[in-house]
């Protein structure tokens, strides 16, 4: 049993630390209101007023390039375009929302 919580609690922790060095793409609401983000035409996230919030880069789409808009509270696109891997690195994974 107790090999079994040792196994289990280092099996964890490599899992976490494989997480680290995963990229986050942080989407940051410069906005005084809330924004959605889309990938692809899926909304992923909701972003209030003044906040910024992350994603991992696996997690927001299987597959690169995408193209990505964020869209006002009436659902208009105040932002679009297309990204890859190249593209986000070059923004230090940030995307701002003005």
């Amino acid at each position: 049993m107790r090999r079994l919580l040792i196994a289990l609690l280092l099996g964890a922790l490599a899992s976490q630390t494989a997480c680290v060095d995963r990229p986050m793409i942080t989407f940051a609401n410069h906005r005084d209101t809330k924004v959605a983000i889309h990938i692809d035409g899926d909304r992923v996230l909701i972003l209030r007023p003044r906040t910024a919030e992350g994603l991992p880069y696996t997690v927001a789409a299987w597959t690169w390039p995408r193209h990505i808009e964020a869209r006002d509270e009436q659902n208009r696109t105040i932002l679009s375009f297309h990204a890859s891997a190249g593209d986000l690195l070059v923004q230090n994974w940030r995307i701002d929302i003005r």
